[in-house]
């Protein structure tokens, strides 16, 4: 089964999300922030996580070729 190519309008929000974050991050204190986060936050971040794993392997596959 051929993989689809991942379109840029969904790819487009998600690295601009990623760069505002990016333009921050380093300010933030890590242990802080992450002491306070409730449980839907922490499930938001994993979710993140499972997205952009989703999108590097989208990614790694195409520049392979698609093996």
């Amino acid at each position: 089964m051929a993989k689809k190519e991942i379109p840029r309008r969904l790819v487009k929000p998600f690295l601009e999300s990623v760069r505002d974050f990016n333009g921050v991050a380093e300010a933030i204190d890590r242990k802080k922030a992450t002491k306070n986060l409730n449980q839907e936050e922490r499930e938001e971040i994993e979710a993140l996580f499972m997205h952009a794993t989703f999108i590097r392997n989208a990614m790694e596959d195409q520049r392979d070729g698609g093996r």
